[in-house]
């Protein structure tokens, strides 16, 4: 863990992105009731030289989804923990995630991965232990899965922010090798619907789209357990005015919307 006043971030595009969510839920703490209490993204946020604020443009107006997804993410692991306590908990795409830390219970063990630049950051803030590890590599690259070496406590897997920048057979393929890997372990990622990513977001490099449970339900060995719509969630805290005059009433346009999705996975 770095001991420097402040800490200069040089990233690639996609791994950049991870200061964004990490900017948003240290935002959150000065909330009269916070959606994520994070500490440790504060903390982290005060070490690093780096204008927030600029990086935070592309996502005017949509910050709010960062604290409810870590929200989600926290709810979701905790009640996998509750059912498996010794759970072996894998984070991809991990970048200056801090889920671990809110989560804990003294007995799951945890795996970040992330590509090395990623890593390497990330080590100047947060320490690995006996229960929390840092693997540099790509999580498309299937050599990570033997590092994973407890396997029969139950296997939760979370992608936060990762899956968008690539590909919907990339993504496939990812999924069902990890459900021939780790079968009957559950699976819970973000993505944005495809009318966002045309209308708004394929310019900053967003590949991968959703038309809601109609294409989720199509992912091969998985079902869905789940999904979490952000504009169905905290209204009172939205101020867009996509989000003031939205037709909760109508379900179906929820699936137009960005949001989660929990699935269960399942071998061939």
């Amino acid at each position: 863990m770095s001991t420097n006043n402040t800490v200069k971030v040089k990233l690639g595009p996609v791994q950049e992105t991870m200061l964004i969510p990490l900017f948003y839920r240290s935002l959150e703490l000065s909330q009269p009731d916070p959606i994520v209490r994070d500490e440790m993204a504060k903390n982290v946020i005060d070490q690093i030289d780096y204008d927030f604020n600029e990086l935070a443009k592309s996502f005017d107006g949509d910050g709010l989804a960062f604290p409810i997804r870590a929200a989600t993410f926290d709810h979701l692991i905790k009640e996998f923990i509750e059912k498996n306590p010794e759970a072996t908990i894998i984070n991809l795409g991990a970048g200056l995630d801090t889920t671990f830390f809110r989560v804990d219970n003294g007995k799951i063990h945890w795996y970040d991965i992330d590509l090395a630049d990623s890593i390497e950051l990330r080590r100047q803030f947060i320490d690995e232990t006996d229960r929390l590890k840092f693997i540099s590599c790509s999580a498309f690259d299937p050599t990570w899965f033997k590092e994973i070496k407890r396997r029969d406590k139950g296997i939760f897997i979370m992608s936060g922010g990762m899956f968008i920048y690539f590909e919907h057979s990339e993504i496939q393929d990812l999924i069902s090798k990890m459900a021939n890997e780790f079968p009957e372990s559950e699976l819970v990622f973000d993505t944005v619907s495809n009318f966002f990513r045309f209308r708004r977001f394929k310019k900053i490099g967003i590949k991968w789209g959703v038309w809601g449970a109609y294409t989720i339900n199509r992912i091969k060995n998985s079902h869905m357990l789940g999904a979490f719509y952000y504009l169905n969630q905290y209204r009172d805290r939205w101020d867009t005015p996509l989000t003031r005059h939205y037709p909760y009433y109508i379900k179906p346009l929820l699936m137009i919307t960005p949001g989660m999705y929990h699935l269960k996975l399942s071998a061939d």
